[in-house]
């Protein structure tokens, strides 16, 4: 039989698959022209051509064991795929390609800031990095701490990309806020970047109580019974706003600081407080009353793709399947 053809009247094609017979990992039988991948020369194959690995075994040789995570027997987690590498010694081994949203050998840590939205949109997450590596640009802003959710030391504003004054000793502010590019000093500093410091040179900053401002013509925000920010924050100055700006304490929000947070102001990182009702209002992908509760996640998705997550701050993170799938995700 010409290669490729098996049987007493050469009538049975052998499978292939990228143009080799049984994927030229083992025979063609000669009786009923299939491949026995149980007996290939080298690796662990499946498929009508061999041309499969067995799950839990790396390409492209199929010989090389796929990483798993502690007593989880899905490989890569479940959150990944398999790849045969190479080590810097040049011996091979096994890596995960992990999903979005997932890091480790195995894919089995969740990218700081959650895998539904890793370093929290203001950076790149990678086994690699062990983490995640923050921006750091004048255009995507200049992004800090393990889940890029703080700006760098030096930076301010909504998107971190207003450059903080720096004082003559070259520290931000002389150790001050800085809010908008700009320096809040106490007494008795003032100056751009704090640098000015005596009760005769800062006089001119020394307003009535209730007012800021160069002029001290900026009025603050008062509430009926608390007086300025509510008693619960410092009002400032701030370059264009009509109005001082109160900086809360913390647990407090609102634009007088009259609002308490009912978990704290935290959130758990992963909200926001709601400047009104002072209850939680969760990123997407989380709930419960302090934003605690990550939605269920299965192979790199949201409820494994097959249905939604009840999040949010009246939420409970579960799944609500669609019809013709059940499970916890």
């Amino acid at each position: 039989c010409q290669a490729g053809w098996v049987g007493a009247a050469c009538d049975m094609e052998c499978p292939t698959s990228q143009g080799r017979i049984c994927n030229g990992v083992t025979f063609c039988s000669p009786v009923d022209g299939t491949c026995d991948c149980r007996q290939a020369f080298r690796g662990n194959w499946v498929g009508q051509a061999c041309e499969l690995c067995v799950e839990g075994w790396a390409r492209p040789f199929c010989d090389v064991p796929c990483p798993k995570s502690g007593f989880a027997t899905d490989v890569c987690t479940g959150r990944g795929f398999c790849m045969d590498t190479r080590t810097l010694d040049g011996e091979r081994a096994s890596l995960c390609d992990c999903v979005p949203g997932y890091i480790g050998d195995a894919c089995e840590m969740e990218c700081p800031g959650g895998a539904t939205f890793p370093c929290t949109g203001h950076g790149s997450c990678s086994s690699s990095a062990k983490g995640c590596e923050c921006t750091a640009s004048n255009e995507t802003g200049h992004w800090a701490s393990e889940a890029c959710n703080k700006c760098a030391v030096g930076w301010s504003g909504y998107q971190c990309d207003l450059e903080c004054p720096l004082s003559p000793d070259g520290s931000v502010c002389n150790g001050f806020p800085c809010f908008e590019g700009q320096c809040f000093c106490r007494s008795p500093f003032c100056g751009v970047s704090c640098e000015v410091e005596g009760k005769v040179p800062c006089l001119n900053l020394e307003c009535p109580v209730g007012y800021v401002g160069e002029d001290c013509r900026t009025p603050c925000p008062l509430t009926p019974g608390g007086g300025v920010c509510d008693g619960h924050g410092v009002c400032q100055h701030v370059k264009y706003y009509l109005r001082g700006v109160c900086f809360c304490d913390y647990g407090y929000v609102g634009p007088a600081c009259d609002v308490w947070c009912k978990t704290n102001g935290t959130c758990s990182g992963r909200g926001r407080c709601d400047v009104v009702t002072g209850d939680c209002v969760c990123h997407k992908g989380f709930a419960s009353e302090d934003c605690s509760v990550p939605c269920l996640i299965h192979g790199g998705q949201v409820c494994a793709g097959h249905g939604s997550c009840r999040d949010g701050a009246d939420g409970d993170g579960a799944c609500e399947c669609l019809a013709g799938y059940a499970g916890l995700a």
